[in-house]
């Protein structure tokens, strides 16, 4: 009996896995055909959304999407007693001659509910993402703004003679500190200056 379990244990293991395989290859094609058609079936999924009154309805979710006809086909193979091999085979060919073209199923299904009034104007629109900044680079701009914001500070100016701080020099000039201020000379009138004149008194 403890034999006998073991070789029902293989086998349903064996098995298991090659539904396994089988589901991931199914789940592989819709995939692929949703991406390849992805422009048809967004506009198809606003139209059904529309009929059926809820929204969008996501490629997934048609019943008549890539993934449901997948999954029709991996239903109809299962009570057929064939090699896995033979089953791969079936699986290519399927989606060369079925997913490759359906996208022109999928437009005439558009066209028809567009002809229809539902959503007749509707266009797909790609939507495309700026540059994405990471948490190093938002770091890195911080830092650059701050070096910006913030002017280094011009050192003090080494004391004057007479005891005084000397006043610091205007940022962004290299012409020395103004000395102590001189008196204008004196002006005179026009005529002779004062020393010819006391010379002619004599």
């Amino acid at each position: 009996q403890i034999g006998r379990n073991d070789r029902s244990t293989t086998k349903l293991e064996l098995v298991d896995s090659r539904d396994l395989e089988i589901s991931l290859a199914m789940q592989d094609i819709g995939n692929r055909a949703e991406i390849r058609h992805s422009s048809a079936l967004h506009m198809l999924g606003h139209r059904l959304g529309v009929i059926a009154g809820r929204p969008a309805f996501e490629p997934a979710e048609m019943p008549l999407g890539p993934l449901a006809l997948a999954h029709a086909l991996q239903y109809a193979l299962s009570d057929l007693d064939i090699e896995l091999g033979e089953r791969v085979r079936v699986f290519h060919d399927f989606d060369t001659i079925v997913m490759g073209p359906i996208d022109q199923f999928y437009e005439r299904l558009n066209q028809y509910l567009a002809d229809q009034r539902v959503l007749p104007n509707l266009q797909f629109q790609m939507r495309r993402a700026g540059p994405a900044e990471n948490g190093h680079g938002k770091k890195a701009a911080a830092a650059e703004r701050q070096d910006e914001a913030e002017e280094p500070t011009p050192p003090a100016a080494p004391a004057s003679s007479a005891g005084g701080a000397a006043p610091p020099a205007a940022r962004g000039s290299s012409s020395p500190a103004p000395g102590p201020r001189q008196a204008a000379p004196r002006s005179y009138p026009p005529g002779p200056a004062p020393g010819a004149a006391a010379s002619a008194e004599e």
